[in-house]
């Protein structure tokens, strides 16, 4: 087994270190632009194409994409490189092209230029390369260029870039990852992006132990540890443990109450506004206000799985759009583990 800690810390110190140099990108595109018609004609190997100590490199930075300016009395300042601008490259690489298979074509300094929502286009044709920028993607990290030196980016940035990286690497299913307060600064939508992929790991036989104070994510795990029950020297004693559904019985658990009072706003609905506040907001609150629908119901029994189905044809008779409410069916069946026609 493995123990892996995925934290905040930023990656490293050196300007040479990019995202995709980190996500362990680059090496397979300049593979893939050594084999190219352009490149093969100049006779350049996949080890010119590095901008550390390729011979494409900028001779002017030295690959480093920007230059130094002795500044009198003040620290020196960092500026784009005048010939590459940035690219890191010089100007004999960007005439190095690939065609995909859109028939369009790309140089190397372009695609780093790129962010990965654009990359991911780009090289669809090539399926180890998608597949890690894909994980980048629904990691929420999208709008990030391949270029982007790893220094700059902020911890929860680079919390999720090191998480890619290990999504992306030989799963072995005997590795425990620990994260610590992985959703800070992530907007609503990209926390339920961050736990689809906590999920993946889980589903692919890891254990996942994240400290976290966001609902969302608390109502989802298997197993909660409540710490408390205030801070600093109030804290440190075990208030709570147990499943969300658990917890929630607890009285004195802070969390527990939060968790509950979660559960009674939805139970408060009814028609249509039930079955949409269900499945609407957080998703990745899904699975908890899922199992308060069916708590109701034995899903065990033929009479419970009827019952439920009863239940929610009613509540889908008020959706007005049959497009919605065929959405809403399949999802509803899904949670309760029976098939869209029973609906």
């Amino acid at each position: 087994r493995q123990v892996k800690l995925i934290d905040a810390s930023p990656i490293g110190i050196n300007v040479r270190s990019t995202v995709a140099t980190y996500a362990n990108v680059h090496d397979e595109l300049r593979k893939v632009f050594a084999k190219t018609p352009d490149a093969k004609k100049h006779g350049y190997k996949d080890g010119d194409f590095s901008y550390n100590t390729g011979k494409l490199r900028c001779p002017t930075c030295d690959g480093t994409g920007v230059i130094s300016l002795d500044v009198q009395f003040l620290p020196d300042v960092d500026i784009p490189c005048p010939d590459c601008r940035g690219s890191r490259y010089s100007k004999v690489a960007g005439s190095i092209r690939r065609e995909n298979a859109a028939g369009e074509f790309h140089s190397l300094p372009e695609l780093m230029d790129m962010d990965i929502n654009s990359a991911l286009d780009a090289c669809a044709d090539l399926k180890l390369i998608s597949q890690r920028l894909r994980v980048l993607r629904d990691l929420g990290l999208g709008y990030l260029t391949l270029g982007e030196e790893t220094p700059s980016l902020s911890g929860g940035e680079a919390q999720r870039v090191k998480l890619a990286t290990e999504l992306s690497r030989r799963a072995t299913g005997r590795t425990i990852y620990i994260l610590d307060e992985p959703t800070t600064g992530l907007h609503a939508d990209d926390v339920r992006k961050l736990l689809d992929v906590l999920q993946r790991l889980v589903d692919a036989g890891n254990t996942v132990l994240v400290i976290e104070h966001n609902l969302d994510v608390i109502k989802v795990a298997d197993y909660i540890i409540d710490l408390g029950p205030e801070g600093g020297d109030k804290g440190g004693t075990l208030v709570a443990r147990g499943t969300p559904e658990e917890v929630a019985k607890v009285k004195k658990s802070y969390t527990g109450q939060y968790i509950k009072q979660d559960a009674d706003d939805f139970i408060k609905f009814q028609g249509r506004d039930a079955f949409e506040h269900l499945l609407s907001g957080s998703e990745s609150g899904m699975d908890f206000r899922m199992s308060q629908l069916k708590s109701k119901f034995d899903l065990k029994s033929d009479e419970g799985r009827i019952g439920f189905a009863e239940a929610a044809a009613e509540l889908l008779s008020t959706v007005p759009n049959a497009v919605e409410r065929e959405i809403y069916t399949v999802r509803a069946s899904e949670a309760a583990g029976i098939t869209p026609d029973a609906m």
